[in-house]
């Protein structure tokens, strides 16, 4: 008999207290408590390592196993298509297609949207409704650019991501989103104008849409964690988010540094290299002082090790007298100097973090 099962027979606390007394706790009961939503997934993960921590073992290689079976699954379906695509009929590509669409999401509900299964099974949804738009316009050719595919595969699968409550699903809708920015932006403009006469105003505003997006999406991310929500509130993801934000940013800030034209939109690309540099500076101190996090910081300051590198390179290249055994000689020297500062300020913050998070376990 599970969990919900004895506490719907009890009347008075007493009979709680003498039947809670009884009951040996194990996995199967834990698992129900989270798929009726009385626990979450965090909870579950404390709970089995006070049950058993010698055993815990188990649930990390099921889910890993989990994963790494979906994701084997999902591809053996995508290469059957691509090496039988001459031999199916076309009814019968997307027929079957759209069957396994609904068999994953049907199973879904089934499983419910709060197991890890169901979730799973909605990521396998997801996946397949990109895998039908591409078959579709593989047999109809209709045309479109590739953005199209990655525009209405991020609208389509929207309503499974918002209800879906899985990090995993929104990593992978992020992905496609990113995408279709960097094709709109590359099929969109023509040719001669982003690589002849405004090169860098082309790069400078994808980037600025890319670092504006993906930005949202990490304050937006704080924002649900700080409310007490814990499904998004695992570390990876706020890494997932920063990386792209930081080092897309810095990328165009080098670009900057080694631009040698005056283009058109000079005073637009000052104006970006400006706001990212404010990324930078905004990410820094809301992950060192607001939310301590040293994953992020060593982010931080690696791209500004190598955006301060870029600008010795840059400077040391502008010296006609120097020659190359002296250009070497500086740029190793200033590398040493620019990475030993980096390590002593990790080392630093890293002392500060722990003093921090002591104090504020002892209180």
């Amino acid at each position: 008999m599970g969990l919900i099962e004895i506490g719907n027979k009890l009347d008075s606390k007493e009979q709680a207290e003498d039947a809670l007394s009884e009951i040996v706790i194990s996995e199967v009961m834990v698992d129900e408590l989270v798929s009726n939503r009385l626990i979450t997934d965090e909870a579950r993960e404390y709970a089995l390592g006070l049950i058993g921590p010698k055993r815990n073992w188990k649930f990390w290689t099921s889910r890993s196993l989990l994963f790494w079976g979906t994701a084997l699954l999902l591809s053996g379906i995508i290469c059957f298509f691509a090496f039988n695509w001459m031999k199916i009929p076309p009814m019968l590509k997307l027929t079957c297609i759209q069957l396994t669409v609904l068999t994953c999401l049907i199973s879904s509900y089934y499983s419910g949207l709060h197991g890890m299964l169901g979730k799973i099974l909605l990521l396998s949804a997801s996946v397949l409704t990109g895998v039908f738009l591409a078959v579709f316009g593989q047999i109809y050719q209709t045309g479109a650019n590739s953005y199209n595919l990655f525009m209405m595969w991020a609208i389509l699968i929207l309503p499974f991501v918002l209800i879906g409550e899985f990090s995993g699903l929104w990593a992978i809708w992020l992905v496609i989103a990113n995408i279709f920015i960097v094709l709109y932006f590359d099929q969109s403009i023509p040719y001669s104008i982003h690589i002849i006469v405004m090169e860098n105003y082309y790069k400078f505003a994808l980037g600025l849409c890319i670092v504006l997006f993906n930005s949202a999406f990490l304050a937006l991310r704080e924002d649900v964690a700080a409310k007490g929500i814990q499904w998004p509130d695992h570390r990876w993801t706020r890494i997932a988010l920063v990386v792209p934000v930081i080092f897309y940013s810095a990328l165009l800030i080098i670009n900057f540094i080694f631009s040698r034209s005056a283009e058109p939109m000079q005073i637009f690309i000052i104006l970006c290299t400006i706001l990212f540099a404010l990324v930078h500076a905004v990410c820094y101190l809301i992950y060192r002082y607001k939310l301590p996090d040293m994953w992020v910081l060593t982010t931080i300051i690696l791209s500004v090790c190598l955006i301060l590198e870029t600008l010795v390179v840059r400077l040391t290249s502008n010296v006609d007298r120097l020659d190359r055994l002296s250009t070497l000689v500086i740029i190793s020297c200033a590398t040493l100097t620019i990475f030993t500062l980096a390590i002593k300020i990790l080392l630093t913050i890293a002392r500060e973090i722990h003093k921090v998070s002591k104090v504020k376990n002892v209180s």
